[in-house]
């Protein structure tokens, strides 16, 4: 099975001169390998064929299913489920995200929530960490809920995930939860811990500018805004309009970040 990477920049750049019969590798070049699957008998003719696939997880990792069906005379189907490898895995990554854009921000049925958490778990220590994608795919659920607790322990978890945020150019790869997870913690006021004025409030305002000039969509800031400071999932319109006073009125507008954050926001609902 291969699909087809339309979250790639290959279909904006395609030549328009173009034609159907261009060679076979070309044509393979604009698909991305997810999982080789191979029939045990090679059908040569058919009257017409389904697919669908649904990722979920399994031990603490993320597995997809694969269940075809091919219409051959009296018919015939089958399934396959397998361990998502870490290349195929971050390709899963950027179709989800490219999914969610794709579907305004709505609820994708075909892959389990617990998946979309954990992915978007994922995520979420990998912008604020500065691991790399493979040491934390090697990790299992429980060993990333303990490395995330080492992480944000500590009085100056504001400027650390600030400053591995900053230093990250795939934040517009993050799923809503997984921005408003790291959103709550840079708006999180580090004077009451340090015993005088909050340290950190400016490099926080920063990483979050850098975080929410990712959101392209109306949509998307409300699905942020809604999961800020709710761990259970998306939380009702006070809590966006709390939000969005904590985070842009109170925070970004009184900072180094206003005249960025309003050009933002003046592109975002333009």
């Amino acid at each position: 099975m291969k699909w087809k990477a339309a979250y790639a920049e290959v279909l904006a750049d395609q030549n328009a001169n173009s034609t159907a019969n261009e060679d076979q590798q070309v044509v393979d070049d604009a698909f991305k390998s997810l999982l080789d699957v191979k029939p045990e008998l090679a059908i040569s003719a058919g009257i017409g064929a389904a697919f669908e696939f649904k990722v979920f997880m399994n031990a603490g990792k993320p597995y997809l299913y694969l269940k075809g069906h091919l219409v051959v005379g009296v018919g015939g189907g089958g399934g396959v489920a397998a361990e998502l490898n870490i290349q195929q895995l971050w390709e899963l990554v950027k179709f989800i995200r490219w999914s969610l854009e794709c579907s305004d921000f709505r609820f994708l049925d075909w892959i389990e929530k617990t998946a979309f958490e954990h992915i978007s778990f994922l995520l979420k220590i990998l912008a604020t960490s500065g691991a790399s994608f493979e040491s934390l795919m090697a990790k299992r659920a429980i060993e990333l809920n303990e490395f995330w607790t080492s992480l944000t322990t500590a009085k100056t978890r504001v400027r650390d995930a600030a400053q591995k945020v900053l230093q990250n150019d795939q934040l517009f790869q993050l799923t809503p939860p997984a921005k408003a997870a790291i959103l709550s913690i840079l708006v999180e006021d580090s004077s009451a811990l340090l015993g005088f004025e909050d340290p950190y409030r400016a490099i926080g305002a920063e990483a979050a500018i850098k975080i929410l000039e990712t959101v392209r969509s109306h949509r998307e800031l409300v699905e942020i805004l809604r999961r800020m400071g709710n761990e259970e999932g998306k939380g009702s319109i006070v809590d966006f309009k709390r939000n969005f006073s904590k985070l842009i009125r109170q925070r970004l507008f009184n900072s180094a970040q206003a005249d960025r954050t309003f050009k933002w926001l003046e592109g975002l609902y333009a």
